[in-house]
């Protein structure tokens, strides 16, 4: 509405819902070290995964930096890289 978007309006892929989730208990929990320990290993382990079904790693990582602080300038890199057609490599066998 006239032109002002709220910090996190951002529509992110589908892919990105267990990323979410953990960045918000890393959030929310964020004074409990074992805990937040925790959820950054499960991240890294949802960033290997999604990397695993051929997500383009640079949109891995802009997500990433997006839901962990929510700045202008994680947000216009994330937008610039979804818009983007991501090329995979193909090995033909």
């Amino acid at each position: 509405m006239f032109g002002f978007k709220r910090k996190g309006d951002i529509d992110l892929p589908p892919w990105s819902q267990h990323l979410r989730n953990h960045y918000v208990s890393i959030r929310v929990d964020s004074r409990n070290a074992t805990i937040r320990r925790r959820h950054y290993r499960a991240v890294e382990k949802e960033k290997l995964r999604l990397a695993e079904l051929g997500i383009c790693q640079k949109q891995i990582i802009a997500c990433c930096r997006y839901l962990s602080a929510f700045t202008k300038q994680s947000e216009n890199r994330l937008t610039d890289l979804i818009q983007q057609e991501t090329k995979q490599l193909n090995l033909p066998f």
